[in-house]
């Protein structure tokens, strides 16, 4: 019994030394790169989740084609969200418009460590009534559809932590900065370039 036991003890001992070592080889070869590398290997990283890092913001955003859109929007998905480590207000405004129920919801929150936020664009394939709307999936709008956006996130004291005017179109802007509270920023200035429900 006692045999077995160190032979386990070893080889933990073991094994957090391997690890241990590849981590500091891992800090080591990141640490040798040069910011356009960093970027896009981040980058690269990011991408099979639909999110990438823009340099010139300090920013991670979703992108346009993210897989996310596929699966549209519930209400379930907020209620869920604390169980991934999402803490976040939502405000979802409902509007009936050309035969179909259109859904514009605001996020902003903790996304694990960082503070972010996101405007979402969706809609039904017919008019629902209002009880229905949180049992209902909504769809994310297609590419046509799809209006350009525009967000801030302002910090307590006024400045800007993202200008989200040089987007490109997208359904969903996410907006990641680390180390902050929840507090310390507000979403504001919504906007569209285009008027898309025409």
């Amino acid at each position: 019994m006692y045999f077995f036991f160190g032979i386990f003890l070893i080889l933990c001992i073991f094994f957090f030394c391997l690890c241990y070592w590849k981590k500091n080889c891992i800090i080591e070869k990141i640490r040798c790169m040069d910011f356009c590398q960093k970027v896009c290997t981040l980058n690269e990283l990011l991408c099979p989740f639909g999110f990438s890092y823009l340099p010139e913001q300090d920013i991670v955003t979703s992108t346009q084609d993210a897989w996310q859109r596929e699966f549209g929007y519930c209400a379930l998905f907020d209620r869920a969200a604390v169980h991934f480590n999402m803490v976040f207000d939502c405000e979802p405004i409902y509007f009936n418009y050309q035969g179909r129920t259109w859904l514009i919801e605001f996020w902003k929150g903790q996304y694990g460590i960082n503070t972010g936020g996101e405007i979402g664009i969706y809609h039904t394939d017919s008019v629902i009534a209002p009880e229905q709307y949180d049992k209902t999936l909504f769809h994310s709008v297609s590419d046509q559809e799809m209006p350009y956006m525009t967000a801030a996130m302002i910090s307590g004291d006024g400045v800007s932590g993202f200008d989200g005017d040089e987007q490109q179109v997208k359904d969903t802007i996410t907006i990641l900065k680390d180390e902050t509270k929840l507090g310390d920023y507000n979403l504001a200035e919504f906007g569209t370039k285009q008027n898309v429900l025409s």
